[in-house]
């Protein structure tokens, strides 16, 4: 268990450090930009808000509050809507990253508060009458990590394009998750947990509220995330509170098998996260007067912790089983996952690959079962390393598999589902150890693939890798992936004529977008195995969901 913990928080540190920059020397704060008469200035419902003006007559306005602080009394509770204010509210630099354990040489960088949920908005010059698609970007990092003012997720090139694009912190780790009844006892809903999904609806809302001041189009919004965001984003398909709130989805390596945790392992968690603070009377107020770095620390060796839970109210069912039984929202999904996605695992974490023969044979029994054998022989090792043959089966496990099941559940429902592949490969040997892994794919959709260590892009390891190489083999494939993204919030379907053509995904063609230096469809996943696995899986999951509505009807 301390093992899988500090995995997770290796690779959440990797994040971290492609987001925050690489380099040797800490860096340090942004200044505040100097005022200029020529900024702009948004009337929100709640007050005025002064932003800048860049490159393009892109408009970036920072660190909107909204919702009310959750501190002091309000840690674990329901978002609030902000209060208003008086005057012109700065809006030039990012709030506040929600509290999560932080490598020190990088914690002078960056304020970190429990008072962090903010908004950031960035809008074409609104020069047209007609409102413009909005685009919601909910950021990963296994619910315990990350921050959506991270230079990676600048919206500048996508909101270039003629979309209002918006990133924004939620609670993490274990002041978005903690359940526990003294929580629940005191909670409207009668529930505790999920605060991090909470603060995503009330993004949501506050997006229905405030956007046309921006020149977004509230009744046309795209939610898009990678990892725990696209998990988020398929699981808000699934819940009742989300209807109206957006109508277009974009999941990247987001699936819906990661975990969620049910009610009674919640429960649990929760009772073990205050008998490590050795409290011998719980209550609500003394659960609030931990300080939030004692808390992360108490939690770093429960598996899971941070992740959703079915509570019977936002979330009703399993999502995967809502998706199977053909229950999510009618809305056109856009999803994928990246070729090599763990590579990212295992490049910075060797010592979790198989060592010989044996412990190969033992790893994959203990993930594939009676399966192992068949697949074993269809991925063989060369030369003795592991890494290649565990990388190909465990992105097909954790990624290919639930994520082509889930664009087979798309089936069901009018709306059309756009299932893709991200396989690129940089020319430049530099990136080649991380090529098409996790997260690999966002520098393109957000068009910040030539930031280097400086600038947070987290394209390479500190100091290595040719930019100019990115820009000639790159440029055209960063353009197409957004030119799709946004074409598709325009208008639910991603296809505009100059791209090639990507039909919705079915399951008896079987077709994906290969997303690579040429851009093409695929057919399969063109990987040995993956039809069972994926078989396997789904079998799997649908015991899971009889054994789920049994206990959800028993209670």
């Amino acid at each position: 268990m301390r093992r899988q913990a500090l995995l997770v928080f290796a690779v959440a540190v990797l994040f971290w450090v492609s987001a925050a920059g690489a380099g040797e020397a800490t860096p340090a704060p942004k200044a505040k930009p100097a005022q200029d008469a020529n900024d702009p200035v948004v009337t929100t419902r709640l007050g005025k808000v002064r932003g800048t003006r860049g490159v393009e007559g892109v408009l970036t306005f920072l660190g909107i509050p909204y919702a009310t602080p959750p501190v002091g009394d309000r840690r674990w509770r329901a978002p609030a809507p902000a209060k208003a204010w008086s005057g012109e509210r700065d809006a030039t630099l990012p709030g506040p990253i929600c509290p999560q354990k932080i490598p020190r040489r990088y914690r002078s960088a960056i304020k970190v508060s429990e008072d962090c949920l903010y908004v950031n908005v960035w809008a074409p010059d609104p020069a047209s009458p007609a409102p413009r698609p909005v685009m919601v970007w909910i950021h990963g990092g296994g619910f315990a990590s990350g921050y959506g003012s991270a230079p990676i997720y600048d919206g500048t090139a996508l909101a270039a394009r003629g979309v209002v694009v918006v990133t924004f912190n939620y609670r993490l780790n274990v002041l978005g998750a903690l359940v526990h009844p003294v929580l629940t006892r005191e909670s409207e809903a009668e529930v505790s947990g999920n605060y991090h999904l909470q603060d995503q609806l009330a993004v949501l809302r506050w997006v229905q509220e405030n956007i046309g001041a921006f020149g977004g189009d509230p009744s046309n919004v795209t939610l898009f995330g990678e990892s725990a965001g696209g998990t988020s984003a398929m699981g808000l398909m699934t819940s009742p509170l989300a209807a109206g709130l957006f109508h277009r989805v974009i999941s990247q390596s987001g699936v819906l098998r990661s975990g969620m945790r049910d009610l009674s392992e919640a429960h649990q968690q929760g009772r073990e996260v205050v008998r490590q603070l050795g409290m011998t009377e719980v209550t609500s107020a003394a659960l609030r007067g931990v300080d939030w770095r004692r808390l992360i620390r108490v939690v770093e060796d429960l598996d899971a912790f941070s992740r959703p839970i079915v509570d019977g109210r936002l979330l009703k069912a399993r999502p995967d089983c809502a998706f199977r039984h053909g229950r999510q929202l009618d809305v056109p999904l856009i999803l994928g996952f990246n070729a090599r996605e763990e590579a990212l695992r295992y490049t910075f974490a060797p010592e979790l690959l198989p060592k010989d023969a044996g412990e190969f044979r033992a790893w994959a029994e203990d993930r594939f079962g009676g399966d192992a054998d068949a697949l074993l022989a269809q991925h063989p090792v060369e030369g003795g390393d592991y890494l290649e043959s565990v990388v190909a089966l465990e992105t097909l496990r954790r990624y290919a598999a639930p994520t082509r099941l889930a664009a087979h559940w798309m089936e069901q429902v009018p709306s059309n589902a756009y299932l893709y592949v991200f396989s690129r490969v940089p020319p430049d040997p530099a990136f080649k150890p991380l090529a098409a892994s996790h997260a690999a794919e966002i520098r393109y959709v957000f068009g910040t693939h030539l930031q280097g260590e400086e600038q947070g892009g987290g394209v390479a390891p500190a100091g290595v890798g040719n930019p100019e190489l990115l820009v000639e083999a790159d440029g055209a494939l960063v353009s197409a992936i957004q030119r799709y993204w946004v074409q598709f919030a325009k208008t639910g379907n991603p296809n505009e004529e100059s791209l090639p053509h990507w039909p919705p995904y079915r399951r008896a063609i079987d077709q994906h977008l290969k997303l690579d230096a040429s851009i093409a469809m695929g057919q399969g996943f063109g990987r040995p195995g993956a039809r069972l696995i994926e078989d396997r899986q789904a079998q799997q999951t649908g015991g899971l969901c009889e054994r789920s509505e049994k206990e959800g009807k028993s209670t």
